[in-house]
């Protein structure tokens, strides 16, 4: 019998220290939730901050591929060097619904600096039509020892008619 009440005495919880742990489990559970608030907080802030560059703007992009495709491609590069049919056919074969307007300047984007523009001629559109712009940066290089910095700007508008 002995044997029983000592059982007993070791398995009986004790008042004080469950009040304890079941106050901690309360204050951890409480701090879990505030965390869990400032984390979703600053994480709906990060996302406002940045959600005007995740809207997909086609003219945009359009121009930022062409500038690119022309400057890899050597269009651009050909037009610096004084032939500019390669850079007029890549114009040309635009999608119907799109016109861009290329301009090619010498060191910098200045009107004084303008070397060359076009655009396909079946491009129309008002000055109040949405537009788009990119440039990019471009080396021509003359020799193996002497090259000029331009940069292609590129003006993207939705086709009229």
């Amino acid at each position: 019998m002995g044997k029983g009440k000592d059982m007993e005495a070791s398995s009986a919880i004790n008042p004080k220290a469950s009040k304890k742990a079941f106050a901690f489990s309360v204050e951890a559970m409480l701090a879990g939730f505030i965390l869990f608030g400032i984390l979703l907080y600053s994480s709906s802030l990060g996302l406002l901050a940045t959600r005007s560059y995740l809207a997909y703007d086609p003219l945009s992009y359009s121009a930022q591929d062409l500038a690119a495709i022309g400057a890899k491609s050597g269009a651009w590069a050909s037009v610096a060097a004084g032939n500019d049919s390669r850079a007029r056919s890549l114009l040309d074969s635009l999608p119907p619904g799109l016109c861009i307007r290329a301009e090619i300047f010498r060191s910098g984007i200045d009107v004084s600096n303008l070397t060359w523009a076009y655009a396909p001629s079946n491009c129309t559109g008002t000055l109040d039509s949405k537009r788009a712009q990119a440039a990019r940066p471009f080396i021509y290089r003359i020799n193996s020892t002497d090259s000029q910095f331009y940069m292609a700007r590129l003006t993207s508008w939705p086709r009229s008619g």
